[in-house]
């Protein structure tokens, strides 16, 4: 795999702030295993932000926009580390970057996926529910088409009440879907009040290959049968941004404070990464990746759908 396929889904320089030395240790949920290696060999996919063009030609258009975006964040992120107040429009660089960090993960194009799955099955299933239902649906594709319909009744409808099929997005659908709210969704975590927690001597932070962290209201904020998102009342959002340094999103107010939490803090809030992952856990030792796993089971589980039909 060259340099031109690579496409780093964690940005390296992110990656960067976890490592000592130079070097990141990973635990490896899908293999069961933890391993040392280097960000530039971590969170990394073949063409993972290359699309197809109208002409059939591999476009990496989106990498120059995602660089670019890297790019004025870093700074903003340095800052922040040494409680050095930002400016309104570094904050809109660091938005539009944290934005973009909860959708260019894998996590994201799977929760996409079973979004898509969930949907078309459900729709499906109403549609075709009796046989007049199916027979009109075939008989108004047949006029379309002006194809004569091979297709028995009966069979449609088993198909579609025992959902056992699979409906996929292609990879530029959730490409499109991830640039296309990415501006909305940093226009919502601007607004909120924004506190940048600082790890005390002897603890880092982990982060995973998911890094953008919801933690649920408090039971009696919540609404029944209803999931969690990051604009749910209460909810908390946390990205971890170095090893030192945790950004937490609370309600709306466009406030910045500082803190250094205690060590138990650092533990619970590495726990809430490490459950939140979908295949690895990083950071800077062993042995602290040892402890978020041990503590959230996540070597003994595997990631649950985030779209589920009721």
């Amino acid at each position: 795999m060259t340099d031109a396929k690579r496409h780093h889904y964690l940005p390296e320089f992110y990656l960067e702030g976890f490592a000592n030395r130079g070097k990141l240790w990973v635990y490896d949920r899908e293999q069961d295993k933890y391993r040392e290696q280097t960000p530039h060999n971590t969170a990394v996919l073949s063409h993972y932000y290359s699309y197809q063009d109208e002409e059939g030609v591999r476009s990496t258009d989106l990498e120059a926009v995602l660089a670019l975006v890297e790019s004025e964040a870093k700074p903003v992120i340095e800052k922040l580390a040494t409680r050095t107040p930002i400016s309104a429009a570094e904050r809109g660089a660091l938005s539009l970057f944290l934005s973009l960090l909860r959708m260019r993960v894998p996590d994201f194009e799977k929760e996409v996926g079973e979004l898509i799955d969930t949907v078309y099955k459900e729709v499906n299933r109403i549609i075709f529910a009796t046989k007049e239902s199916t027979e009109a649906v075939l008989n108004s594709i047949a006029e379309e088409t002006g194809e004569e319909l091979h297709v028995v009744p009966e069979d449609l409808m088993k198909l579609a009440a025992d959902k056992n099929y699979e409906v996929t997005m292609p990879r530029a659908g959730s490409l499109g879907l991830t640039f296309s709210l990415a501006e909305d969704l940093a226009k919502v975590l601007y607004d909120l009040d924004w506190v940048v927690t600082i790890a005390p001597p002897g603890t880092h932070y982990l982060t995973t290959d998911n890094p953008f962290t919801i933690v649920p209201p408090p039971p009696h904020l919540r609404i029944p049968h209803r999931g969690v998102g990051i604009v749910s009342p209460g909810a908390e959002k946390y990205v971890p941004l170095s090893s030192t340094t945790l950004l937490g999103m609370l309600g709306p107010g466009r406030g910045l404070g500082f803190i250094q939490l205690p060590p138990p803090y650092v533990e619970i809030a590495n726990n809430n990464n490490a459950s939140n992952c979908d295949r690895f856990v990083i950071g800077p030792d062993e042995r602290t990746i040892r402890s978020a796993v041990r503590a959230t089971g996540v070597d003994t589980s595997s990631r649950r759908p985030k779209w589920v039909a009721r």
